[in-house]
């Protein structure tokens, strides 16, 4: 039997979501309101960047991006004219759920291309402070834990811009840890784990405990220089690195009025429009092999549309759509585009509750213009659905699985199917390759909203713990560290995907994969 999550989110907290305007001085950007700080002037949006003009010598002039994240969130900075500026100042304040400031951080330049970072946690009443820094290859350069609540470290970043470029910052909260990274502006979209420099700063609270929960905001101010740029917010809710696209807004909710712990929040994603562009994505990071997506099953209406798209680092995109089409029934209409692949359309394949094929045995194939299958007994509002991509570069794979019950289709050409259980959808004919996975986009029209219940990025190779792309020896003393100590590992190697110690596949990191590490690596 599977499982059923009914979710009874206050439809309070829903609507304001779904309908928030941003307000004079303010705009939503990446999904998130950003409201202007001091006397600065916020730009009209360009994407997912946002100009912040008007700063003066207050250091009060910025941004405040709003997250209410239990698992935190981040941004971008063009910092060129800051590097060029001596004696200019970013400051970067973490604010709490209770309104108060828990780290007041700087970073001060040289005008040289360097600077020194002061990381203040003196609201936080943090003890000690640990700092670690990494070059660009991703090994550590400096590790080291002082007392008290106020660290200082000069900067001299360790990047390289072929063209001459300088980086951005990314500055991003995430379960308490502050991570700070720069990138090449010409690199590209940012993606979460590039392999570029970064410190990493934990902050131990009285008792022992490292980091902090939650963020509020995220609030950014200069002072030096009369404007900056600001871009790329995201949150990590899930620790996945998300944001919201087209007009949507996202946030976080949660379904019980007592409170949620950090892994029972959900992803809300609102202010949909007719568009087909407003939705959310998520960034699966250098070292994803494909990712897994539960949501909450709304209802809504005849034509509505929802698409799951992925993209590889060479921006090619595959697709797979659903239409409802009939007002009364649950009927929805299956689609599929793999025409970056080459593919002629696409190949299906429907699966029985004992894995048995059901229908033809080698799938159904559907022509791209041709007639598409259609599937009833969907998931009733309330209960969850899970898609997730298990594929190769070469043959990218979707597979559908959820909800209690089966389905029921009708195969163009062949009739219908009852009895389904689960249901992959394959290219027909692909003559190139997917590259590497770097982004998924779930985009829909649904007023009502779209609710993510959870997001797994699967990694790209089971038993690889020190992200070289080979699993052998060098990868024993990483998995020993994944399995004792995950936040260990999570800092000692944090562009690796903790999952790779998961051998067994059964989404678990324990004991349990010991023998199935050891197979792997013995070439089983």
């Amino acid at each position: 039997m599977k499982r059923q999550i009914v979710m009874a989110v206050s439809m309070t907290v829903l609507c304001a979501v779904g309908a928030a305007v941003a307000q004079p001085g303010s705009a939503y950007v990446s999904g998130l309101l950003h409201q202007a700080l001091g006397d600065a002037q916020l730009g009209p949006a360009d994407g997912r960047s946002l100009h912040v003009g008007e700063i003066g010598g207050s250091g009060e002039d910025g941004v405040e991006i709003s997250m209410d994240s239990v698992f935190g969130g981040g941004a971008a900075i063009d910092v060129e004219a800051f590097l060029a500026t001596p004696g200019a100042t970013l400051r970067h304040r973490h604010k709490g759920w209770d309104g108060l400031i828990y780290g007041n951080h700087h970073v001060v330049s040289n005008g040289d291309g360097t600077g020194t970072l002061i990381f203040d946690y003196s609201g936080s009443g943090a003890v000690a402070v640990r700092t670690v820094e990494y070059d660009d290859a991703g090994m550590i350069v400096f590790d080291e834990t002082v007392g008290g609540p106020i660290v200082a470290r000069p900067w001299v970043p360790n990047f390289y811009c072929a063209d001459g470029s300088t980086p951005i910052i990314i500055i991003r909260e995430f379960n308490g840890w502050l991570w700070i990274q720069w990138i090449c502006a010409t690199s590209g979209p940012y993606t979460a784990g590039d392999p570029h420099g970064r410190v990493i700063v934990i902050p131990t609270l009285p008792g022992g405990v490292p980091g902090m929960a939650g963020i509020a905001s995220m609030d950014i101010t200069a002072s030096g220089i009369p404007a900056l740029t600001v871009e790329e917010a995201h949150l990590q809710t899930f620790g996945v690195h998300s944001w919201g696209t087209g007009q949507a807004q996202v946030a976080e909710v949660c379904d019980d009025a007592d409170g949620c712990a950090a892994d029972e929040y959900k992803l809300f994603v609102g202010n949909l429009g007719s568009s087909g562009q407003d939705g959310v994505a998520f960034d699966v990071g250098p070292h994803g092999g494909g990712i897994s997506v539960t949501s909450v099953v709304g209802n809504c209406c005849r034509g509505h549309v929802i698409i799951m798209k992925l993209y590889d680092d060479e921006g090619h995109e595959q697709r797979v759509s659903r239409t409802q089409i009939d007002e009364l029934e649950p009927l929805e209409e299956l689609d599929a585009d793999f025409s970056s692949l080459g593919a002629a359309g696409f190949i299906l394949t429907l699966f029985g509750p004992s894995g048995e094929v059901l229908g033809p045995p080698d799938g159904t194939a559907f022509f791209s213009g041709g007639p598409k299958p259609v599937f009833t007994n969907l998931c009733p509002p309330g209960q969850i659905e899970k898609w997730f991509n298990q594929g190769t570069t070469s043959n990218p794979v979707w597979v559908f699985q959820g909800c209690e019950g089966f389905y029921d289709f009708v195969l163009p050409g062949y009739g219908p199917v009852s009895g389904v259980d689960s249901f992959r959808i394959e290219p027909l004919d692909a003559t190139s390759g997917f590259g590497r996975l770097v982004r998924c986009v779930i985009t829909s029209d649904d007023p009502e909203g779209l609710t993510i219940d959870s997001v797994v990025v699967t990694p790209a190779l089971r038993g690889d713990l020190n992200c070289d792309g080979l699993v052998n020896a060098f990868d024993i003393d990483p998995f020993v560290l994944a399995l004792t100590n995950p936040a260990g590992y999570t800092l000692a190697y944090p562009d690796c995907n903790l999952l790779s110690a998961d051998a067994n596949g059964d989404g678990l990191v324990n004991a349990f994969d010991i023998d199935p590490f050891v197979q792997i690596l013995v070439g089983g």
